[in-house]
């Protein structure tokens, strides 16, 4: 068996160092020294030799456990036990599927299979359609002049797409609480479709704005009951 470029480094630096000791009269000399397995909690005697400074070290490279055994063990904790019951749990819990209703085990997912993704997001996409639909703003705002800034309308117009008289940058009605929000958080589209809920913006900050909310839910409530009480109920 040949002999390796670290193994052989090694061994020459051992016999300069015997040379270094015999040179200046030191004794070549061996010593054991104990040490403690990190496995197993056993001692055990490594075997050191001096060098020329006077200083033991390990001929090859120092032994860190007492044995093969425990060289090749891995001990686990019982944090770690436990996390991996954990997770072996979560595997193993049964789940029914959102779209197709079969029985499956797993993680992190409420269906069964790609398919089911698709078609929930299909039927999903469907029925936000339909809703907003039913969110659209069905009153005049004409008719309640007080609760709107017609100054906007004046300046800028309506605005129309490039199919009906192409004024881009004109005034749209925005949901302030979202049609998406309102999807999202089963809300009745009488409520999103309130006029209480209308406010008038120039159609590039709506666009902007896309899904999010410039008010909560909470304050388009009181919102609507000030506007029924002054108004009439509207819905």
């Amino acid at each position: 068996m040949g002999t390796s470029k670290g193994n052989y480094g090694r061994k020459m630096y051992e016999d300069i160092a015997w040379k270094k000791a015999i040179s200046k009269g030191l004794k070549r000399e061996e010593k054991e020294f104990t040490k403690i397995c990190p496995r197993c909690k056993k001692s055990f005697s490594v075997l050191k030799k001096m060098n020329g400074e006077g200083v033991f070290y390990t001929p090859k490279k120092e032994k860190k456990f007492c044995s093969i055994k425990c060289a090749n063990s891995r001990e686990m904790n019982k944090e770690i036990r436990e996390k991996i019951g954990e997770t072996l749990r979560k595997e193993k819990e049964l789940k029914t599927c959102l779209s197709c209703g079969k029985i499956f085990s797993g993680r992190g997912t409420k269906f069964c299979s790609l398919q089911c993704v698709g078609k929930a997001k299909r039927i999903n996409s469907k029925s936000l359609k339909e809703y907003r639909r039913r969110c659209s703003f069905m009153f005049n705002p004409y008719d309640y002049i007080e609760e709107f800034n017609f100054s906007l309308i004046e300046e800028f117009g309506w605005y129309k797409p490039k199919n009906k008289e192409n004024n881009l940058n004109g005034i749209s009605r925005d949901h302030m609480v979202s049609v998406k929000y309102g999807f999202e958080n089963n809300i009745p589209s009488q409520i999103i479709a309130h006029p209480a809920n209308c406010k008038l913006v120039l159609q590039n900050k709506n666009s902007s704005k896309c899904d999010s909310c410039s008010i909560g839910i909470l304050e388009l409530a009181k919102k609507i009951i000030k506007w029924d009480n002054k108004h009439g109920v509207y819905l």
